[in-house]
C-alpha cells in the first residue's frame, strides 16, 4: 500500500486527466442507462481514453530521482506491478461500472464483460502501459490513436478489414485477425471479427507478457540514486 500511495502522490494522473476520466464514465453510463445500444459507443470512448490514461510514462521520472525513496525500499518486481496498476486502474473502475450497469438494467449479458470486448481493453491498458515506460506521459497512446485513425481513413487499412472478413478460415486468417486487434483493438467491440475466441486469448496472453516486459524493463534499468529536487 505504500509503494501505490507513493507513486500515486509522486506521479498520480494530472487532475484534468481526472476530470476527463469521470466525464467519459458518466457520459458512457448515461448512455448505457437511457439506452442500451449505447454500450458500444461507452466501450469504445472508455477503450480510447485507456490508449491515453495507461501511457503513463516511467522513465524520466526515475532519471530524474522522483522515485528514489521507493526504488530504495522496495523489490523492483513490486514497484512494476504497482505502477501498472495505478496506471490501468481508473479507466478499469469505469468499465467495470459499464458492465454493472447494463446487469442492473437486466440486459441480457454485459458488453463489458464478454470475452472479446474485456480481452480487447485488458490488452489496450497492459500493452500501452509496458510501451510508455521509456517515453513521457501520453506519447504512445497518441501515437497508437494516429496510427489507428491513419489506417482507418486510407485505402489499405480499410481494406485489411474487407481481407481478413473474406479470407477463409484457419491459421492463415487467425494470424491476420490478431494482427488487426492488436493495431486496432476497437474492432473487437463488434461482433463481426473471425475466430473471436482464439484472437482473445491471444490478446490475454500479450497483454499478460506486456506486464512481464514492462516489468523486467523497471527491474534492469539502473538510476543514479539521488535526492529529487
Amino acid at each position: 500500500m505504500w509503494t501505490l500511495r507513493f507513486l500515486h502522490a509522486v506521479d498520480g494522473l494530472p487532475a484534468w486527466m481526472w476530470v476527463i476520466t469521470g466525464a467519459v464514465a458518466a457520459y458512457g453510463s448515461a448512455l448505457i442507462w437511457i439506452d442500451p445500444r449505447g454500450a458500444e459507443d461507452a466501450l469504445g470512448m472508455l477503450l480510447l481514453w485507456q490508449m491515453l490514461c495507461a501511457s503513463r510514462g516511467y522513465a524520466g521520472h526515475a532519471r530524474a530521482g522522483h522515485f528514489d525513496p521507493v526504488l530504495i525500499r522496495r523489490p523492483r518486481a513490486t514497484i512494476a506491478l504497482a505502477h501498472a496498476l495505478l496506471a490501468i486502474a481508473p479507466v478499469s473502475i469505469a468499465w467495470a461500472i459499464a458492465g454493472v450497469l447494463q446487469l442492473a438494467r437486466g440486459d441480457d449479458g454485459a458488453l463489458a464483460f464478454e470475452h472479446g470486448r474485456l480481452a480487447a481493453f485488458i490488452f489496450v491498458g497492459c500493452v500501452a502501459w509496458a510501451l510508455s515506460l521509456p517515453a513521457p506521459r501520453l506519447i504512445v497512446g497518441s501515437l497508437w490513436v494516429a496510427t489507428i485513425l491513419a489506417a482507418a481513413t486510407t485505402r489499405v487499412g480499410l481494406e485489411q478489414y474487407g481481407d481478413l472478413l473474406a479470407r477463409p478460415a484457419g491459421a492463415m486468417q487467425f494470424a491476420h485477425a490478431l494482427a488487426v486487434a492488436m493495431v486496432c483493438p476497437f474492432v473487437m467491440l463488434g461482433s463481426r471479427m473471425p475466430q473471436r475466441v482464439e484472437v482473445s486469448v491471444a490478446l490475454l496472453l500479450l497483454a499478460v507478457a506486456a506486464i512481464a516486459a514492462g516489468t523486467l524493463f523497471i527491474a534492469r534499468r539502473q538510476y543514479a540514486l539521488e535526492p529529487a529536487l
